[in-house]
């Protein structure tokens, strides 16, 4: 895979109607070239700050909307999203973390918004590559490919299965086993675990919606709507060899895994009991 296997890019966003309420203060400033972020302030009631972080990347997306400093969702995909979609298409596993406090615009970033111009997140957008790159394949006798979605919540210490109903989840949840596939090499498979094939965005953007709809989400201090749980989307790309003479089917995958995580803030701050 070309590249660095591991990445860190940051976004900051616009101030929320709780920060400008707040007289908030921009403590960022940022070079999107160099990847370089500087924050410099005073806590209120507290110590003065003055930090430098570098990452590989950096978007600025606080303000300047239509201006070539505002990175939009199709920015943020072209960067990061693309050679994601370009390595899982090769047949590399990967995955994508979106980390950060309530409100801090993960869930934006990676699956969006609808009916918002320029709306789309990460999520969608390299499920609609991989349809139009499974649709662009040239059709080969004894040759399949498909796409299928699965959407998985880790919330405390319970898996469930975001494409199931709450009222129908299996009895004592979903369960881990480790499964040997040759000596030596084993696998973590989640049983039972819903997977549904998937080929077009309509499909994919209504499973998605499914599994929101499932999600353990609560009101915080910091945010009003917020997921109190670690949410994985992942998308199975499966690609079957069928020799009808010799009678072999051979069948391999690869999956890209986009991971929205629980909030990282201290407890305290989020108001929560648990």
């Amino acid at each position: 895979m070309p590249g660095d296997a591991i990445k860190v890019a940051v976004r900051v966003r616009p101030f929320n109607k709780r920060e400008k309420k707040r007289n908030a203060h921009l403590a960022i400033t940022m070079d999107a070239e160099s990847g370089l972020v500087h924050a410099k302030g005073k806590v209120p009631g507290g110590d003065a700050y003055d930090k430098k972080y570098h990452f590989d990347n950096a978007f600025w997306s606080h303000d300047g909307f239509g201006t070539p400093k505002f990175v939009t969702q199709t920015n943020l995909f072209t960067t990061i999203g693309e050679s994601l979609l370009k390595d899982a298409w090769e047949g590399y596993n990967v995955c994508l973390f979106a980390y950060g406090q309530s409100g801090a615009g993960k869930s934006f970033s990676m699956t969006g918004a609808k009916g918002m111009e320029d709306g789309d997140g990460i999520v969608p957008r390299i499920c609609d590559g991989l349809l139009r790159k499974i649709a662009a394949e040239p059709k080969k006798e004894g040759f399949e490919i498909k796409l299928e979605v699965s959407m998985l919540e880790i919330y405390i210490d319970d898996l469930v299965d975001l494409l199931v109903a709450k009222d129908k989840q299996p009895k004592g949840g979903i369960k881990t086993y480790y499964r040997e596939v040759k000596r030596g090499v084993k696998v973590t498979e989640i049983i039972p675990l819903t997977r549904v094939q998937v080929k077009s965005v309509e499909e994919m953007e209504h499973f998605l919606a499914i599994g929101q709809g499932n999600q353990t989400i609560g009101e915080t201090g910091l945010n009003a709507v917020s997921s109190r749980a670690h949410t994985i989307f992942e998308l199975r790309i499966t690609k079957t060899v069928i020799d009808k003479k010799a009678g072999k089917k051979e069948t391999c995958y690869n999956t890209v895994r986009l991971v929205d995580l629980a909030g990282s803030e201290r407890l305290e701050k989020t108001r929560e009991s648990k």
